[in-house]
This record gives structure tokens, sequence and C-alpha cells, in this order.
């Protein structure tokens, strides 16, 4: 809505106008304002894109002193910091990407009084250097960005924004703002209590979004259905969520066979490829991402015209969030959810692993409202709007598929009937029930085999761990997560929560030889070829092969970093089989990693024999004691004598990971260590506990972006550690 008065005779809209180039204020913006001006502290709920950033940095813009902003998010910081700086507002962020240096720099300027915005994560408001740093400044505002995290009661409470009542409790006095875009009832009480802010007043504009058009499809042919839904969108951006990587992959593939411009982009992908995926999205290059749920946070492109789930959001909230990234620029857009039934036995395995009968129920809440919503006939802006607490003005909005009078979803057509979980398996009957080709029939009988292994030692029925059905399927489709295990049919969450795992390894492994030694026939069809047999190799290269899985394994163990970024089944293969002639050549062997070539390309050379190298004999190898063997053991003495992480990295000339990496090793070969002294704040413990209970499967790589960076690597070694201590290795 216009504001009456001229820009002339309104400082505020001449203000607006100047930093922002806006000629009137969003709703609510101006009276929070306003409010905020006058030293009050303001609750602000806003939908994604409703403008809530602006109600304090249009304050700190017009006032003398500092405004401390608290966001868990370093993109969204780095977004808003250059923003303001174009704007001509000497904004500045401290966070875990910068050097020693830079952070130094930035507490000056806030000390000699340059900086008027400072953006912050929520766990170095507790730290003694944070806080002497506001000792010497104090701040004139404080502002909290996703203010629901502090709530118990919210769907993404983080442990360490509860430690934002002492910074508020010390500075009585400064106004609070408080800004989120969803928050029940209940939270927003729980953010004022938490706060200790009595008097804090609250501003709502409606949860209504009347230019999103709300839609919910069965999930089969889920792809095809999209493709179609894309065609139509003419210009702008669209984002596809899918629960897992593979899926990500899978989709943006199958899209781009029916002609639309995808890629995707998840956390398995390093950090520069996922920058280039979201620089190429921005500029609209790529029209279309299929991506994990962390793309988009952050992210201000105000062109997407869609936005849909291939699975379901755990909550309310988590889809109004995501869908909310859809049409901030106010024109049409579109938001799907493609639904099954299925998907309660996906999110009830990890519902499972929390330890919090509290926290249990809440999420099980939150999951059976979701699923009430994507079932339910009646005008599903409603159900949202009630959700949150608003009064929906109409009972039909005119911008959802049951209001439109489209076709509804058949629930009992489209899914499986919820079952309790101790239900016999489902029969045979699986749709995908084409014979299985050589390389699938190779797989299927190793995990025969090991179905044999589990039943023996468990006690149980071979059928108990997985009918020879559930293996061939298995078998076909490959799965890489216990998410993806459980959408075949007769895999419930009970059965792979106590075989999943194996099963999983047993597919990996064949994956990995048969990629390795080339025969994986995904057509089931062997094109005959008539050139010369080729020569057989050497006959040592099987000694050599397996001195190098060793290696590999061990230099993981005690590294920081996956096998597979050292070397790939097909260059060991390759490098056991025909040596290069120098190590120069190393970096020729395609799946020989740069970890591999840039720091242990002697101990590849002395392993394959390759000329010119100090080499021994490559049958002495694995009977050599290990370097890194002596190396932990150093770590562990300097560690018991009381040296810190970063004390014995120093003096050793190693890296933290390093030296976390050597304790742990310490651990597996049967050293009863207190790993306490090194741990972080017992909040962030716990914040690894719960992505673990979500995740089971997360590696170091996914738990160090979750939480934004907050912890290094080597602090989430030890803590997976301590968390989830390793098994002890036989010697």
């Amino acid at each position: 809505m216009s504001e009456p008065l001229s820009v002339a005779s309104d400082p505020l809209l001449a203000a607006l106008r100047d930093s922002y180039g806006y000629n009137s204020f969003r709703p609510q913006q101006r009276e929070t304002i306003e409010h905020v001006l006058d030293g009050g502290d303001a609750l602000v709920l806003m939908p994604t894109g409703g403008g809530k950033s602006l109600c304090y940095q249009l304050p700190a813009i017009l006032t003398d002193g500092l405004t401390v902003v608290v966001s868990p998010l370093i993109a969204l910081m780095h977004d808003q910091v250059t923003a303001l700086q174009r704007a001509g507002a000497n904004a500045r962020y401290l966070n875990s990407t910068q050097s020693p240096m830079e952070t130094a720099e930035v507490e000056r300027q806030v000390v000699d009084g340059s900086v008027k915005l400072l953006y912050v994560a929520p766990e170095r408001v507790n730290t003694d250097r944070f806080r002497n740093l506001l000792e010497r400044r104090n701040p004139s505002l404080i502002a909290i960005d996703e203010a629901h995290c502090i709530s118990e009661w919210g769907h993404e409470f983080r442990p360490d924004y509860r430690v934002l009542r002492r910074l508020t409790e010390r500075f009585v006095d400064v106004p609070t703002v408080a800004c989120t875009a969803t928050a029940t009832p209940q939270v927003q009480r729980d953010i004022v209590e938490q706060l200790d802010r009595p008097r804090m007043q609250t501003f709502i504009t409606s949860f209504m979004r009347d230019n999103l058009t709300l839609r919910v499809l069965p999930k089969r042919k889920a792809v095809e259905r999209l493709a179609s839904r894309l065609k139509r969108v003419n210009e702008g951006a669209a984002i596809v969520y899918s629960q897992s990587r593979k899926s990500t992959e899978q989709t943006a593939e199958g899209l781009r066979r029916r002609g639309i411009d995808a890629g995707y982009y998840h956390a398995g992908m390093n950090r520069q490829e996922r920058h280039a995926v979201q620089d190429r999205f921005l500029s609209g290059e790529t029209p279309v991402i299929c991506a994990t749920i962390a793309f988009g946070m952050g992210i201000d492109k105000p062109d997407i015209r869609l936005v849909a789930h291939l699975d379901m959001p755990p909550s309310i909230e988590s889809y109004y969030q995501e869908t909310g990234r859809a049409g901030r620029d106010g024109q049409p857009s579109e938001c799907l959810l493609f639904y099954t039934k299925g998907v309660w036995h996906q999110q009830m395995f990890f519902i499972n692993q929390l330890a919090d009968d509290g926290e249990r129920q809440q999420r099980i809440n939150r999951l059976r409202t979701m699923m009430n919503f994507s079932e339910q006939s009646q005008c599903r802006w409603s159900r949202i709007l009630q959700y949150f607490g608003e009064q929906p003005p109409s009972a039909q909005c005119g911008h959802c598929d049951n209001c439109l009078g489209e076709e509804t979803i058949d629930v009992e057509a489209e899914s499986p009937r919820l079952v309790d979980p101790d239900d016999p398996p489902a029969p045979p009957g699986d749709d995908d029930s084409r014979p299985l080709n050589a390389d699938e029939d190779r797989l299927y009988e190793a995990l025969r085999q090991e179905r044999s292994r589990l039943a023996s030692n468990e006690g149980v029925s071979a059928y108990i761990v997985a009918s020879n059905r559930e293996l061939a399927d298995i078998a076909r489709r490959r799965p890489r997560s216990i998410p993806e295990l459980i959408e075949i049919k007769g895999i419930r969450d009970r059965k792979a929560a106590r075989f999943g795992q194996q099963l999983l390894d047993v597919v990996a492994r064949h994956s990995e030889l048969s990629t390795a030694v080339g025969t994986d026939d995904p057509a089931g069809e062997t094109q005959l070829s008539f050139e010369a047999p080729p020569e057989p190799p050497p006959e040592d290269w099987q000694q050599r092969f397996n001195a190098l899985a060793e290696w590999r394994t061990m230099t993981s163990a005690n590294g920081q970093c996956d096998p597979s970024d050292l070397l790939s089944f097909a260059a060991m293969r390759q490098l056991a089989e025909q040596p290069p002639a120098s190590i120069e050549d190393l970096s020729a062997v395609e799946g020989v990693g740069s970890l591999a070539i840039e720091h242990y390309a002697e101990e590849l050379a002395l392993i394959v024999g390759i000329p010119g190298s100090t080499a021994q004999p490559s049958a002495e190898i694995l009977a050599t004691e290990p370097p890194a063997q002596q190396s932990w053991e150093i770590t562990l003495d300097l560690y018991e004598s009381g040296h810190t992480l970063l004390a014995i990295a120093e003096r050793r000339m190693l890296s933290p990971s390093t030296v976390a990496a050597h304790l742990v090793t310490a651990m597996r070969n049967g050293v009863d260590l207190d790993l306490g002294p090194a741990l972080p704040s017992t909040d962030m413990v716990q914040a690894v506990r719960r992505l673990l209970s979500d995740d089971p499967d997360a590696s170091v790589s996914d738990l160090h972006e979750r939480l934004e960076y907050r912890l290094s690597r080597a602090e989430l070694r030890l803590v997976e550690a301590h968390l989830r201590p390793p098994e002890i290795v036989d010697d």
C-alpha cells in the first residue's frame, strides 16, 4: 500500500528511497520501524520475502551506535552485508570463514565506531572475546534473525540460540527486534519468554501469499508431471526439492531428457561446484535446480516461478518456508507437492532414532499435521493460516487445487496403507519385475550371501532379513541410503534399522568393484568384440592392489578425507597393473585424487614400485610399520600430557584435523581416551547429536555444511567419535 505522505515531508520515506530505492513501505514495516526508533522491542512475523530485515536495517542506518544482528546463515550474512555496503552503510560480519587477521580488523572497526551493523552467528555471542568486544562498544540495537530457532516448540530449534538471552539480559535497555517467517502462537510466546522481553510488541502480516497457488499431486510419474509443468514456465526459475542426493541427480537427468535445462545441488558436491551451480541459477543460465533443502537459504532471487517438493517436508513450517521462496516479486507462481503416504515409514525411521521422548512426539505430531494437509480436500491456504493462528478471510482461497476444483489425490489408490512396523512383509508383486541383467544378478547373489550371514548371526530366518523379491529390487535399484532403501516395497523402518546398513554396504562394494573392472552392464546385454584379448596383468598385480587398498583404508582413517578422495577402485587397479613411469605421471591416472598427489605421491611410489623412487619391494610394504601408526602415538602422548589440540598441531606442524584423526586412531587401537577436554561447547555437541539422529549416515562434510561451518572438521571428528566411539580394530 502506498504511503499518503510525500518523500519531502516524510523522513522515513526519504531514508527508504535513498537507501533502498523504494517509494513505499510494505504492510507493518513503518509501524515496526517507528516502534523500534521509539526504543521498543519488536517481534516481527512476515513471510519469506516480506521485508523483515528492513525493520532493523533502516533503524540502524538512521541512528547512531552499533546494531548487532544475530543470523545463523553465513550465506545470508554475506549477501546482506554486501547489499548494505552498496547502499552506503558500513556493515561487517564476523564468522568462521574469516582469517584471524580479518577478524581482528573487523573488531578494530567496531571499537573505533565506524561499523553500523555487525552480523554474527549465535554461537559467537557466548564467547568471552565477543562479550569483551561489546563491553568496549555497547550496542544500540539487537536484531535476531530466524528467531523461531530459540524455541523448543519450533521446527528448527537450535540450542546455541538459548544463549541469546544472556545478550538481551546484559543490555536490558537496548531495543531488541526478533524476526521470523514461521512461528505458531506457542512459538511466538516462547520467543518473548526466552528473550526475557515481556513488553515486546508483535507485528504480524498475513501468512497468506495469494500469488502462490498450492497443489498436491500423486507421486506416481512425478518427473513426467513436473516436466509438463515446467514447460509452462516461460520466464523465471524453478527449484525442485528432494531428500536424497541421488534423487536430485536422477531428477535433473530425467528433466534434461525431457528437454528441461536442469542442474542439481547437494552437500556431496565440493564448495566450488556448489557455488558454480548457485551462480548459474542466479544469473538465469540454469533456470531449474534439483536440490536438497539447504539450497535456497539466503538466496535473493525474486523471479522463482515454481517450487516443487518430490518428498513431503516433515512439517507445515518447513513446507511454508521452502515454498515461500517462490514469487517473491509478487508475480503468480506455483508450488507443487508430490505425495505418497509411504513417506510415513521414511520419516519415522529417523524420528525413532531420537533419544528425547518429548522431541520425538513433537516431530510425530508435526508429521501427522503435514500428512493431513497433503490429504485434505478443503482449502489448503486456510489450513496453513489456521496453523499459524490466523483466521482465514474466507472458506475458499481461490489459490489451491482444492478451491480451484482440480483433480485431487486419491490417497488409497496412490499410496500403501499405513501399517504397523511389526506387520509381516507384503507379498510379492512389485511393479518392477523385469529379469535381472548379468551385473544385477551378481549383486543379487552377493546380497543373498550377506542375508545368510546376517540371519545366522541374528538367529532369525533369512526371510526376516529380506525376501528374495526384496533382494532383487535392491539389486535393480541399488539404493545408496536408508531413505532410498525404505522406498523399496517390503523394506520397512525396523528392518532397515536392523539390517539396512549391511545390505547397503554390499551394494556399495559391488558398485565400486563393477566400476573398477568394467562389469557394470545396466542394459543387460554384453556387446561382442572381435578385438584381440587384452594382455593379462602381471603376476604381482594383486599384491600391489592389496597394498594400495590397505594404504587407502589406513590413510583415510588417519587423515581427513574419504577413501575415494584418495584413490578410486579403478585407479588402484590401474596403478597395480601398470605403474606409471614416474611420480609426475601419477596425475595422469584417472581416479587418483589431488589430495593423494599433493601429500602422498612418494608413498604411492613406494607401494607400486615406480622407477626412480626410493621404493621397497611391494611385498614388504604391508610388513613395514606405517608412519601414521608412529605419528598417532606421538600425538597421543602429547594429548595425555595435557596439550590442547591446537598446541599439538602447532608443535608437530600438523593440521588440527590430522591431530583429531590421530586421536580417533588411538581409540580404534583400543586406547580408552577421554575426549572431553578437546570437545566444543555442550550446546554444539548436542547440535551434532541431533543432526546424527536425523541422518545417521551424515559424513563430516555433511555435518560441516549443515552447521554452517560453525565447527571445524577437527572438532566434528572428535564430537562424532565421542558420540559414536569407533570400533576397535583387531591386530
